[in-house]
Order: C-alpha cells, then structure tokens, then sequence
C-alpha cells in the first residue's frame, strides 16, 4: 500500500489505532516496566528504596488465592486482585519468576474455578483494575518472560468477560447491585472495564468505558462520568462533602481509566476543560491544608447523596496514595498540576504505599516518566494525529517531509535537528519513506 497524501495518512493511522490495541498498555507500558527493572538492579534512588519497601511488605510469593465457585465475601475479588497485582510488580522490578508465578496462580484459581462473583459494582471494579493489571504485565511484559501459557491467558480473557462484564455492565434496576455505577461506584467500575477491555483486546468493552467516562453509565444509578462526579470546573467532587478518602478515591478512578486509555493512544485528560485534573488540584489543596471554594448546592441527578452543607475535614491531610501517578500522566499530557506535585513530594509521602483501593506503588513504577507529547501537543503539533504510544522513539514530519528527532529541552526552545525523512516506522506504515507528508505530522513515542 503506497499512501499519497496527509489525508489518506490519518485516515491509515486511524484505522490502525481503531484496530489494534497496544500491549502492555494498561497502567504500564513495556517502557515503564523496564525502566523499573534497570534501575532497580542499578540501585538508583529513588527506585532502590521504594523497591526495598516492597520487596518483604504486602503480598508475598506464598499467597494463595481465596476462590469457589460461588464467591460470598465481598472482598474476595479485590484483596485476590490486589495480590496479583503486587506479586506482577514484584516480578517486573526483581525478574525472580517466583513472584509471576504467584501471580499467574491467583488469577487462575479465579479463572478456573469462579462461576458466580459476588453482585456488587464498586468492589468487582477494584479487583478488576488490579487483577486485569496484573494479567496485562503477565501475558506482555518483557515479551512474555513470565512464562503464562497462551491456554491460561486466553482463559482469563474469556472469564473476565463472560464473568465480570456482566456484574460490571449491569443496568437494569431490578438486577443491579445496591451501589449501582453513580459516584466512586461508577468511576471504580470504570478503571476496571477499562483494564479489563485492554487486556481482553475487546473494543465493544474500551469504546462503553470511553462513553461512561464521559456521558456516565446507561440507565439508572449512572452518574459517575468526569463531569458528573467532579462536577465543577473549580475540581469540586460529588463526594468533597462526604469524606476525603471518598473524594480522593472517586477522582483517583477517573485518572487511572484516562491514564490506561492515554497507553491507548487517546486523550482523556483534557476532556471537560481537564477536569479529572481539576479534581485532583481541588483535593490536594484542600488536604494540604489550604482553602477551596465550596457549592453545597452541587448536583445530584442520580440521587445518591445527601447535600451535605460544607466540605469534610474528615480524612483531610491522608492522602491516598494516586498522586505519583497522577503527577507523571498529567506531565504527560501537558496540563500544569502544582498541588498535585506538591504532595508527591511531600516529605514521607514517598515511597508510595499501595493498597487494595488503589494500585499505588508510584514511587517505583511511575517516578522518572518523561515525554515531549505533552509539550508536542500543548505547541498544536498532534492535530487530528494521535500519540502512539508504541514506539519509544518521536519522530516529527514537517510539511517539507523532513524528520526532527527533537529532546524535552529542544521542543521547549524550539525545533531539533532535521534527520533522514526515510525513517518511519515500518510497523506503521508498510512501505517506510513511501509518504508525501504535505502538511502534517506524525508523532510516534509516548
């Protein structure tokens, strides 16, 4: 195939972008786990010291998954899928296969064995987010080193959404779960479905998670899209009336859905006038112990909250532990996020904790991410192009079909040096240099 124009080229890069999902490209990218593992051998900080908080800390490579064909404990998802998450994060920063394998053997007690989950949203979210996490490290990462076999894999593709897919989808009234998908129910339904349709390569999954982050859930009980649940553009959450766990755990779902939709190349930060990045200023203000202006007029069209009078000092000054995360893909896209920055580097605040909330463990997966697509994109120069978060390497064409190769610092000044417009990548475009370029760019790196 020989493409002649700009057009025709987005038109190919768009289709491509429609038709494959990148792998690993959930919360982590082959870029993030192998940063972690270079520079844990290395003993660089702060990768050294937030290895060794975990390496004996949470679960270890003994645990064993809680499992029966008909789950009764409400928790049981969440705390399994937790585990495995740890034990795939283990894995990634030591190599020691003993951690994969402990890994591998939760989620496929859960696979093999799990007919009926509990019926309940929120905590089949949660588990969802880590366990699909875990899964996505564990079929991809280091080009599948961890040893699971293809059968076990393509099982837990298949359990997830003949299993959870369903619980987590769920809209009509008389089957759903109490919580239903409004407010941190609906935003932790989201960050799982969205790790669950990119490890399950099931577009139909991604395009309803892309939806709800945006428009909310279907039917009734569905109000936890960006702009509902953080309400106004000030970063005010449904839920600042509430509690500050509560507050930070809703805002802290929506930045894990757009940070797994970001490794699939589409930008959700911005949507909303940036508002997940609003929510996230919002809180750590006010919990770094500074005034914020509050509604307690706010919105409820779902009718789940009591209009509670003013914001809750309850848990104010205990951060979960998202902010490392937050503050590495908010740089990322470009968008300043000062408050959030200034709790990453709070002192003792790292190295990140994790819980079975949160995935966490910032410090060591997350610290040290640089890209120049959020300054490409702040400059205008991404277009209707999207990032394509496979390549480790940018490459920009100008409307002369020549190729930058530009640094973070360069792009803030100005172009980079001009190199062989020959080199695109082939696993793009077919036939490499075969494209006149009139006017566009082509932006490959995360």
């Amino acid at each position: 195939m020989r493409l002649k124009s700009g057009a025709a080229l987005a038109v190919f890069l768009a289709t491509w972008a429609q038709a494959a999902f990148q792998h690993p490209g959930a919360l982590l990218t082959q870029a993030d786990l192998t940063r972690i593992r270079t520079n844990v051998a290395a003993g660089r900080e702060p990768w050294k010291s937030a290895w060794a908080a975990l390496k004996n800390s949470d679960a270890g490579a003994g645990y064993r998954a809680s499992v029966a064909a008909k789950i009764t404990d409400v928790y049981a998802l969440q705390t399994d899928g937790h585990a495995a998450y740890v034990l795939a994060i283990k894995w990634a920063a030591s190599g020691d296969v003993t951690y994969a394998n402990a890994s591998k053997n939760i989620i496929n007690a859960w696979t093999s064995t799990v007919q009926k989950p509990f019926h309940e949203s929120m905590r089949n979210g949660l588990g969802t987010l880590q366990m699909a996490n875990a899964a996505e490290i564990l079929a991809y990462g280091f080009n599948g080193s961890a040893g699971w076999s293809p059968a076990e894999a393509g099982r837990a593709q298949a359990w997830f959404q003949a299993k959870i897919w369903p619980e987590l989808k769920q809209t009509d009234p008389a089957n759903m779960s109490i919580t239903g998908h409004s407010s941190n129910w609906g935003t932790s339904c989201q960050a799982g479905l969205m790790a669950m349709a990119i490890f399950c390569d099931s577009r139909e999954i991604y395009d309803s998670t892309v939806s709800a982050y945006k428009n909310g859930f279907p039917g009734v009980k569905g109000c936890s899209a960006s702009t509902q649940y953080i309400w106004s553009p000030t970063g005010q959450a449904t839920e600042s009336g509430r509690d500050q766990g509560h507050a930070q755990g809703g805002i802290a779902h929506l930045m894990e859905t757009a940070a797994m939709a970001w490794n699939q190349g589409e930008n959700l930060f911005t949507y909303g006038g940036n508002r997940v990045v609003a929510g996230f200023e919002y809180a750590a203000k006010y919990n770094l112990g500074n005034a914020v202006p509050y509604d307690p007029a706010f919105p409820d069209p779902c009718d789940v909250h009591p209009a509670w009078p003013t914001i809750s000092a309850t848990g104010r000054g205990n951060f979960s532990p998202v902010y490392e995360m937050a503050n590495s893909y908010f740089n990322l896209a470009g968008i300043p996020a000062p408050y959030t920055k200034q709790v990453r580097d709070r002192p003792g605040y790292t190295p990140e904790r994790t819980n079975s909330d949160h995935p966490g463990l910032g410090t060591l997966t997350f610290y040290g991410v640089t890209s120049s697509v959020g300054i490409l994109e702040r400059k205008g120069l991404i277009g209707s192009l999207r990032p394509q978060p496979a390549s480790s390497r940018i490459f920009i064409f100008d409307a002369n079909g020549r190729a930058w190769y530009p640094t973070k610092e360069a792009l803030e000044a100005g172009p980079g040096r001009p190199g062989n417009p020959g080199q695109v990548s082939g696993r793009l475009l077919p036939e490499p240099g075969a494209v006149e370029l009139k006017g566009q760019y082509i932006i490959l790196g995360r």
